[in-house]
């Protein structure tokens, strides 16, 4: 991933992390970093990892990041993720349910390098 690529992911990553993903926000993404939807979806859902393992993104902004991630593949675009993608997602919203879900989610993760 080039810089450009991981700023746009960045801006990316937090409108998600505020407020639900559009389809003008995603494409222009796609545009910037000339990948498809799909491959946003994996993009977005590997720095949202990466950010959170390096303590770049808290993990709320993660969690939401991706909670909207997963509404908009799934119901806005229909792409749906990919298994990398799910993943992340999934470490995540397990979290949401269980005592010390931080430390879970980044057992989850750890498991996904």
């Amino acid at each position: 991933m080039t810089m450009g690529e991981s700023m746009h992911l960045d801006d990316l990553i937090r409108h998600g992390a505020t407020q639900p993903l559009n389809e003008a926000a995603v494409d222009s993404a796609c545009r910037a970093t000339g990948k498809t939807r799909f491959e946003i979806f994996d993009a977005f859902a590997r720095r949202v990892a990466d950010g959170y393992s390096k303590k770049e993104f808290s993990w709320g902004d993660c969690d939401m990041a991706m909670t909207n991630l997963f509404s908009f593949a799934y119901t806005v675009s229909g792409d749906g993720l990919s298994d990398h993608a799910w993943l992340v997602y999934h470490a995540f919203d397990e979290a949401e349910y269980r005592p010390g879900g931080e430390d879970l989610t980044t057992e989850l993760l750890s498991k996904l390098k």
